[in-house]
């Protein structure tokens, strides 16, 4: 079940349900429950998720450890509070890694004051380096799991 969360997960960070890239009822779901779940770990308003649809990412310490509680259930947060782009590359399924690898390599080196900082730069550079995914990234969903 955990794989199947990371790989639903993973999908959705690197905006590829746009790639053709299907998710089953089951990882909307799983993806719904990590939605909750965060959202109840950090106390963050449903109104500052729904701005990151938009690209208005409030300097908000709930938003950042929302981002950040995300990014830790799906184990692809390191123990230096790091997104690790490389762990979640090897995650994807093979024939989504070259679209992926140009969005998390341009990404995976920011770094911020902390973990939730980290998350946080980490989700603004996916929104920058991938306008044409926007609609489908862990930023926005038709049906909205995350944000």
């Amino acid at each position: 079940m955990n794989t199947l969360l990371c790989l639903a997960g993973l999908l959705a960070v690197c905006g590829l349900a746009s790639a053709g890239v299907e998710l089953t009822e089951d990882q909307k779901q799983l993806m719904g429950q990590l939605r909750e779940a965060c959202m109840g770990e950090t106390g963050v308003d449903a109104a500052a998720l729904d701005g990151c649809l938009s690209g208005n990412f409030p300097d908000d310490p709930k938003l950042k450890c929302y981002m950040k509680c995300v990014y830790q259930q799906m184990t692809v947060m390191d123990d230096d509070g790091m997104v690790d782009a490389d762990m979640m590359l090897t995650m994807l399924p093979e024939d989504i890694q070259p679209k992926a690898e140009g969005i998390l390599n341009a990404c995976k080196d920011v770094h911020g004051a902390d973990a939730c900082d980290n998350a946080m730069l980490f989700n603004k550079c996916l929104y920058a380096k991938a306008p044409e995914v926007r609609t489908s990234s862990i930023l926005a969903f038709e049906w909205r799991p995350f944000f």
